[in-house]
């Protein structure tokens, strides 16, 4: 529509709330469905999703919010288009020898040791797949050599080395510090605005 966004970052608690006093006009989230966030919103707040279509870029799906997810937002008879999108576990490439580099080690040995119980007890895992790589990322090494002694076949074909410079590490460290700073500034937030819950019938 040839509108320009103002965009600005803020935890998704707060962006509602402000949503909510029409102090922003829309907000952007990121995350499983049905979420949490969205299921205490009346259908008297005159709230409502927007639908995301068109010409989709290889990195997104195209899907639809449903009554199922989001029963006093979604109408039976019109789910709301929208785009899906995988996850990624992202770990900093530590030196060998580091401490930090054994820990995540660890955790890998763990985690892939276990991601069948893991899928077994949560449906949103169900999908995940170990196997599966990101264009321009390189995968762990302890990762890549757990895939190769259980006889899984890593999908490294579309995959080229990505390493940071310092420059881009500092742009990264910078970009982690800013979003600490926003989740301090909404737990102040929460401090000065408790909750009010309301409970009516049987609840």
């Amino acid at each position: 529509m040839g509108i320009e966004p103002e965009a600005t970052n803020l935890p998704h608690p707060l962006a509602l709330d402000k949503l909510r006093r029409g102090d922003i006009s829309a907000l952007v989230y990121v995350g499983t469905k049905p979420s949490r966030i969205f299921q205490d919103i009346r259908p008297e707040e005159n709230l409502h999703f927007l639908p995301l279509n068109g010409h989709l870029s290889t990195n997104y799906a195209a899907t639809a919010i449903t009554y199922e997810d989001y029963p006093d937002l979604v109408s039976k008879d019109a789910p709301v288009q929208t785009v899906e999108l995988g996850t990624v576990l992202v770990a900093y490439n530590w030196p060998p020898n580091s401490e930090r580099y054994q820990r995540v080690n660890h955790f890998v040995q763990t985690f892939f040791a276990h991601i069948k119980d893991i899928q077994a007890g949560r449906p949103k895992w169900r999908p995940f797949d170990i196997t599966s790589s990101v264009s321009g990322w390189t995968r762990f090494s302890p990762a890549t050599q757990w895939l190769k002694n259980a006889g899984l076949t890593p999908e490294e074909a579309k995959t080229t080395i990505a390493r940071l410079d310092g420059r881009q590490r500092e742009a990264l460290f910078k970009a982690f510090a800013q979003r600490e700073a926003l989740f301090r500034e909404f737990a102040n937030y929460e401090k000065e605005h408790p909750q009010t819950i309301v409970a009516y019938g049987d609840h």
